[in-house]
């Protein structure tokens, strides 16, 4: 499952947790874990944006931050060279 995750990401460019707990039909915890796992291993980095007014009403908020911005996470050279065939 963890390569599809990173599959899913390296499809999109860049993603939040809680998009891709939905395409993985996982739970937002599992996907924290996943991505946490990856990112620890050096697969994955974060990717960490500037909040918007917006960002406060959003309902999948708790998914994509951390201390307060935005978290998307995109592949590191490792995670982009294991999905080359």
């Amino acid at each position: 499952m963890l390569k599809k995750l990173l599959h899913l990401i390296a499809e999109a460019g860049s993603a939040d947790s809680i998009n891709l707990a939905r395409n993985l039909g996982v739970a937002p915890a599992m996907m924290q874990s996943m991505l946490a796992t990856l990112t620890r291993q050096g697969y994955l980095k974060i990717v960490v944006t500037e909040t918007s007014s917006a960002c406060g009403r959003c309902p999948i908020r708790q998914g994509c931050f951390s201390g307060g911005k935005a978290c998307l996470w995109t592949l590191s050279e490792k995670g982009v060279r294991v999905l080359k065939p």
